[in-house]
């Protein structure tokens, strides 16, 4: 019973430093109206992406065709420079704990794409995107994660965008654009590290968890759902959680311990 106890105090302290999530899109249901989408290059797509007929369009993912992603082309005819953006609803940052994070993809290793994050405190025209968060040059034809604090804009009415800006590439994804505040990333707690380690991180199947004296794991979303919780913390088999930032809870040594892995 003690046992039982302890571990329904780890799971609820989890829950109650979730964070809160502003904007949170996997674009399985296609692009919400609310997002705006500017072709700003005006160039006609290469006939082998004659797919693209706007800036951003929904495509399957080319590594899982039960999930869809948004996507954008740098392929033309003739060859030029690519200027497409996907624009974020408004959204209002928190006092603190405020971060952005995607997963970026290029189709082909050979034509890699490149993006800027752009934000703006004053709304969507393309003037008004004065803050550069993050340049990505030649994303990486496998699925990457990306996380940005932004707390220089605590309390601020924003938008964000992704812009592609790639010379003569061929196609870029993202998937899973997450906009959060009062994230526990950020926010102190009395969570005490410890010689504890998961690995491989990020993951796609199996989480391996090693240190001494565990006696129970939570495993939380991002918005603080409980995923499940585990008595035998050796190798866990995470293929079934969608993927996205987890966060687990370990009861080690009497003392509480926090790590946060990604599922790929």
């Amino acid at each position: 019973m003690k046992t039982f106890i302890l571990l329904i105090s780890v799971c609820w302290y989890t829950v109650s430093i979730g964070q809160v999530p502003l904007v949170y899109e996997t674009f399985d249901t296609g692009i919400p109206v609310d997002w705006v989408i500017i072709n700003n290059d005006g160039n006609t797509p290469h006939p082998d992406v004659s797919e693209y007929s706007d800036a951003w369009i929904i495509v399957q993912d080319p590594d899982d065709v039960a999930n869809f992603v948004v996507s954008s082309t740098s392929y033309f005819q003739p060859v030029d420079r690519a200027d497409r953006w996907l624009i974020m609803p408004n959204a209002t940052l928190g006092a603190s704990g405020n971060f952005i994070s995607w997963y970026g993809k290029s189709h082909d290793a050979s034509f890699p794409d490149s993006y800027k994050v752009l934000l703006s405190t004053t709304g969507t025209a393309i003037t008004d995107f004065t803050d550069t968060l993050k340049l990505v040059s030649n994303e990486s034809p496998d699925w990457t994660y990306h996380e940005l604090e932004i707390e220089n804009f605590a309390d601020e009415n924003i938008h964000i965008a992704f812009v592609l800006t790639t010379f003569n590439g061929f196609k870029l994804y993202l998937d899973t654009i997450n906009l959060r505040k009062e994230d526990p990333l950020f926010l102190e707690h009395p969570l005490k590290e410890n010689n504890i380690k998961i690995y491989p991180n990020p993951t796609s199947d199996y989480l391996t968890i090693q240190g001494e004296d565990i006696k129970e794991i939570c495993c939380h979303s991002a918005d603080g759902k409980l995923m499940w919780q585990t008595t035998f913390p050796t190798k866990i088999d995470v293929t079934l959680l969608p993927k996205g930032v987890y966060f687990l809870s370990i009861l080690s040594g009497g003392e509480f311990v926090r790590k946060r892995f990604i599922k790929k």
